[in-house]
């Protein structure tokens, strides 16, 4: 692969008083990372300067202002630097005002790049929701402020990990608002977001499970009627579209099959259905995939870890695994 085909991907540094940082430095201390891609990290240089959280003398990090100011070679990481932080108030750790807005910041700056055409894709390492409402941005996650930037309306969640590829049909939400928040109209989008979004991991004809939301899946409106009032005839629809759907089935046996290969993707219908599985297979590979946007969107399958933070302890490999993702997404000309 030539320079010019490896991918230009940005790379969010994410609430810096979390790992975000840390798993960042690590991903790019991976030779492998400059043969898939072309990296540039988004965010506020000081944070890479402090040498006590980066113990590490192996790289050096060079502040630009245009991606196209970048220098590509192991060793040397480029930031377009947002002077966001103000480093004698940063609690390295703790919740902050300050870093809920930084990473905001960082986000945005992202996507204008991406929707100019500067940048590929863009890798968001992890955010807090508590200090990004603190600083006044009520998004329940990156999801539906990378949306509401993008004016998009029809996105999912996809979730990679070992053998399982999964997409959550509600996300950040009240388990007593899951089932209200179900609907035929979102089944549909979720399966053709899913068809199309697969086909650049090489699959050109997914086979898809969508996963019921009762036990048993409603005992035929015994333990609740969602089953057979939503998802089977949405299931019905999909399949006289012409995708190839069962479901819906347990959640038990579906992801029993699709980590087995019958299906190539699952569609779960709340958050922690879907999260379940994919961190039981693959709790430090796990990555995060928006399905819908107009470029390349990928994320580490883990939050902040404020308890690790500072402490160069934190394991980087599901950033790297973003890392991999996007690249190839790219490649393969996802959107």
């Amino acid at each position: 692969m030539t320079e010019q085909e490896k991918p230009v991907l940005g790379i969010t540094i994410g609430d810096v008083a979390g790992i975000g940082p840390e798993i960042i430095a690590k991903a790019c201390l991976e030779p492998e990372i400059y043969h898939l891609c072309r990296p540039i990290l988004i965010g506020d240089i000081k944070i890479f300067q402090d040498s006590k959280r980066f113990p590490v003398k192996s790289f050096s990090v060079k502040a630009i202002s245009k991606p196209s100011e970048a220098v590509f070679e192991f060793g040397r990481i480029n930031i377009i630097n947002i002077d966001t932080i103000n480093m004698d108030e940063l609690k390295i750790g703790q919740v902050q005002k300050m870093c809920g807005q930084a990473a905001v910041e960082y986000i945005k700056e992202a996507v204008r790049l991406a929707l100019a055409g500067e940048i590929k894709g863009i890798v968001t390492a992890p955010i807090s929701k508590e200090a990004m409402h603190l600083s006044g941005f009520k998004y329940n996650g990156h999801t539906e402020l990378l949306a509401e930037l993008t004016n998009t309306s029809k996105y999912v969640m996809l979730l990679t990990g070992g053998t399982l590829k999964v997409i959550l049909l509600t996300r950040h939400m009240a388990l007593k608002d899951v089932s209200k928040n179900i609907t035929a109209e979102k089944i549909m989008e979720a399966i053709e977001l899913g068809d199309k979004g697969l086909k650049f991991f090489g699959i050109d004809s997914p086979r898809i499970v969508v996963c019921g939301l009762n036990p048993h899946i409603g005992e035929s409106g015994i333990l609740g009627n969602e089953e057979q009032d939503i998802l089977i005839p949405a299931v019905n629809q999909a399949k006289k579209k012409g995708y190839h759907v069962d479901g819906p089935i347990s959640s038990d046996s579906a992801f029993y099959y699709a980590a087995g290969g019958r299906y190539d993707l699952a569609i779960a219908m709340y958050h922690d259905q879907g999260m379940i599985p994919i961190k039981l297979l693959a709790y430090k590979r796990g990555v995060n995939m928006t399905l819908g946007l107009p470029f390349v969107r990928t994320s580490p399958c883990h939050g902040t870890a404020f308890d690790l933070a500072g402490k160069w302890v934190a394991d980087s490999g599901s950033m790297l695994e973003a890392l991999k993702v996007a690249a190839k997404a790219c490649r393969f000309g996802a959107k």
